[in-house]
């Protein structure tokens, strides 16, 4: 309850859902059917009390809601780690990515795994830091992201990068 009166409204239950569950997307519009196992009619721009939201069971809701709808999830892909070690592919695309890039084969050398993702149909990344603190401390910094498209796409497939 971020602002202390007793209710919940969507932007409150998305941050107990991100949260709880690593789910960032409970939307406004699902209010509505949260209520609903409640026995609680509510609009999308209205709230529950506590109790309502306790009534509704989110324990249950959430896990349930992921399993329906996997897309929903922070992260919906597949992914395979490589180690380059072990494969001359990955090893040569490494020391080609390095000469492309400029960096010291030291550098290239202790690279972490080549990470292989594939999404699928509604597949996203949400917005994340590839480095976090404790691989900070590790000195594990990831300094450089390289991306290879396999296929092309006539909608979507969109790549940001907001805090570059």
């Amino acid at each position: 309850d971020i602002n202390a009166d007793k209710r919940l409204d969507a932007a409150e239950l998305q941050s107990f859902s991100k949260e709880s569950f690593a789910l960032p997307n409970f939307f406004a519009s699902d209010l509505p059917s949260f209520g609903l196992r409640a026995g609680v009619e509510v609009l999308p721009n209205g709230s529950l009390s506590i109790e309502e939201v306790l009534r509704a069971k989110p324990m249950e809701y959430f896990p349930e809601l992921l399993r329906k709808e996997p897309h929903r999830k922070e992260r919906f892909s597949q992914q395979v780690w490589v180690d380059h070690a072990k494969s001359p592919v990955v090893e040569t695309l490494l020391r080609r990515t390095g000469k492309v890039m400029n960096l010291p084969e030291e550098v290239i050398k202790r690279a972490e795994p080549l990470q292989v993702v594939r999404y699928p149909k509604l597949g996203h990344y949400s917005c994340h830091h590839d480095s976090s603190p404790d691989k900070i401390e590790a000195q594990q910094i990831r300094f450089a992201t390289m991306g290879v498209l396999l296929n092309d796409v006539a909608l979507g497939g969109e790549t940001a990068f907001p805090a570059a």
